[in-house]
């Protein structure tokens, strides 16, 4: 009986710092989110933009539209025209942010930022871009 009483109370504290986690975590998330002027999930829902690991529905962000084709091409802004391939671009955007990208949303922009001039195709690369310093659409 003792025993089942000692497990009972164990997992009663594992919930509690579990649930204290998360409302720190979600806390954190919503400051990240004013201070970066970026809109709640309850505001706006588009592209979901979570943090790294297991969060809860209430703590994701997203992103407005528009917002990911931004970052992207502040991202590339940042590498001085040198090539860089998408995986690159998230990692800076979520240095830079926090704000972790979907690969899908990164190579949307990336063509979006092709068709506009901005970025161009490093040629005999498959996967690498740089930012069109000479501003002469190729």
């Amino acid at each position: 009986m003792e025993l089942d009483a000692a497990e009972w109370i164990k997992s009663q504290i594992e919930a509690a710092r579990k649930a204290a986690y998360e409302e720190g975590y979600a806390a954190a998330i919503r400051d990240m989110q004013q201070a970066l002027g970026l809109p709640t999930k309850r505001e706006k829902k588009s592209v979901e933009v979570a943090a790294k690991g297991r969060v809860s529905e209430d703590t994701k962000l997203t992103t407005p539209r528009g917002l990911t084709r931004q970052l992207v091409e502040e991202a590339f802004l940042k590498t001085s025209g040198k090539p860089v391939a998408p995986i690159e671009i998230q990692k800076l955007v979520f240095d830079q942010t926090g704000t972790n990208l979907a690969s899908t949303s990164v190579r949307r922009a990336i063509e979006h930022l092709v068709e506009k001039g901005r970025v161009i195709r490093v040629a005999g690369a498959d996967a690498l871009w740089r930012m069109n310093l000479d501003g002469v659409k190729e």
